[in-house]
């Protein structure tokens, strides 16, 4: 298990389905057996479940007549629901099993719809970045409070932590082995952690945060971007890793490139690791030939002044997406830098990125934090929304966290998507099937 000491695993707490069978006992039925039905009917009733997933208003009050009025006749030793006149003629119990079949089904239908989500507790402060293994079956997470977590992505259950550093943890990566694992903090280190045991394997120091880092498809390259502060410039870093959890893993760099304009706030690899692709506090999206610290291109992608927050690749890399403050996202071109579609939204973003399977993308930003106080969740904006990523319209919204989101991740395989905010929360979300089934004509 990854770290001494690892807290009690957290388990996600996903909304249990709810399938309501009403069966009226036999007048024989001792009143012990009579009792629990009531009490079974009443708190299903009063608890609000039922209208918390959104059954629809006419079935449930269907299905809340039906059913207050046979709990009022097992309370009074009633034998004969016949005898309640309220009720319609017929057999009254297939009405009342059809009116609570029928309420079933549409909650059943709407709670898809919403995609209940698994809710990971596992940080005291807001996230950061959450990340996918290559596999899809782990996700790593960071915020501000100090440690790594890592989860079961089928069920949101905490694997274990990684503990070791002493600041706001800003990015986590993992190789695609699964075997490695990277984290850079506002302590100004970068550290490398065995992933099964937690082990921190190598620790790199720099005069300032670490605020990016990301391995290349292979795991043999390791690029980190720090902060500047202090004097310092913003630098762009790669260092040699040899995928081997017990092997010497190297001191220096093989390549610094500073930030001597604006400074790179995020950055990632391209295919075959040809180009490290870099965002910039001023909007700006550069291209770099790391191997010879040459600038290829560079190219205003956002409004100016905007800082870009977020850069994911999609699965092949020969394309990207950014995010900026100016609420845009953006697909960009790996090769050439031209902006090929621009999803506009009413709020500042955070981060976006790209499904694998479907032609969507996903964004989360917000209302910013030092004004949430004032401001109710639906003001502050604060949904994933999916836009379509040929058409660039807005197709559907996600809510459930109480802040601004700061970082959104897609499954490898398309199936889930995951989001973290300032609340602190991991909402993880596995699609259902009117999401695979959803389609525009082209």
């Amino acid at each position: 298990m990854p770290g001494k000491g690892v807290p009690k695993p957290v388990t996600g707490s996903r909304a249990p389905e709810l399938k309501i069978n009403v069966v009226i006992p036999q007048p024989d039925k001792a009143t012990k057996e009579r009792q629990i039905w009531v009490d079974s009917l009443r708190i299903l009733l009063y608890s609000g479940i039922v209208g918390e997933i959104g059954v629809g208003r006419e079935s449930f009050k269907a299905f809340s007549e039906v059913a207050h009025e046979i709990a009022d006749f097992l309370s009074q030793g009633s034998t004969d629901i016949r005898e309640n006149k309220k009720l319609p003629h017929g057999d009254n119990k297939d009405n009342a099993t059809r009116v609570v079949e029928q309420a079933t089904s549409e909650k059943e239908h709407r709670s898809i719809a919403t995609m209940r989500p698994i809710l990971l507790q596992g940080h005291e402060r807001s996230l950061t970045q959450v990340k996918f293994n290559a596999e899809g079956d782990l996700i790593f997470s960071v915020a501000k409070d100090h440690v790594v977590n890592a989860w079961y992505s089928h069920n949101g259950e905490r694997l274990g932590t990684y503990n070791g550093h002493n600041g706001a943890i800003w990015t986590v990566d993992v190789n695609r082995t699964s075997t490695l694992v990277v984290s850079g903090s506002a302590d100004n280190t970068l550290k490398l952690w065995d992933a099964k045991t937690g082990r921190c394997i190598k620790t790199w120091e720099f005069p300032t945060a670490v605020k990016r880092a990301e391995f290349n498809e292979d795991g043999s390259l390791l690029l980190c971007v720090t902060e500047q502060r202090m004097g310092y410039l913003g630098t762009t870093k790669v260092f040699e890793i040899v995928n081997d959890v017990d092997a010497e893993q190297s001191d220096e760099p093989i390549i610094s490139i500073p930030s001597r304009e604006s400074k790179a706030t995020v950055a990632g690899w391209s295919y075959l690791s040809n180009y490290i692709i870099m965002g910039h506090e001023d909007g700006s999206v550069s291209q770099w030939d790391w191997k010879n610290e040459e600038r290829l291109n560079i190219v205003q992608a956002h409004e100016k002044g905007f800082v870009i927050t977020d850069l994911q690749f999609s699965p092949d890399r020969t394309y990207f997406i950014t995010s900026s403050k100016d609420k845009t996202a953006k697909i960009l071109d790996t090769n050439t830098l031209q902006v090929l579609k621009t999803f506009t939204t009413d709020t500042p973003l955070n981060s976006a990125a790209l499904t694998p399977t479907k032609d969507f993308v996903i964004v989360g930003g917000g209302q910013e934090a030092r004004d949430v106080t004032t401001t109710s969740q639906r003001q502050g904006k604060f949904e994933a929304r999916f836009y379509h990523k040929i058409f660039e319209d807005e197709i559907g919204r996600v809510r459930g966290h109480f802040g601004p989101l700061n970082t959104v991740a897609v499954h490898p395989a398309g199936t889930a998507y995951a989001s973290g905010g300032e609340d602190g929360y991991v909402r993880l979300h596995h699609f259902d099937p009117s999401y695979f089934d959803f389609n525009i004509a082209y």
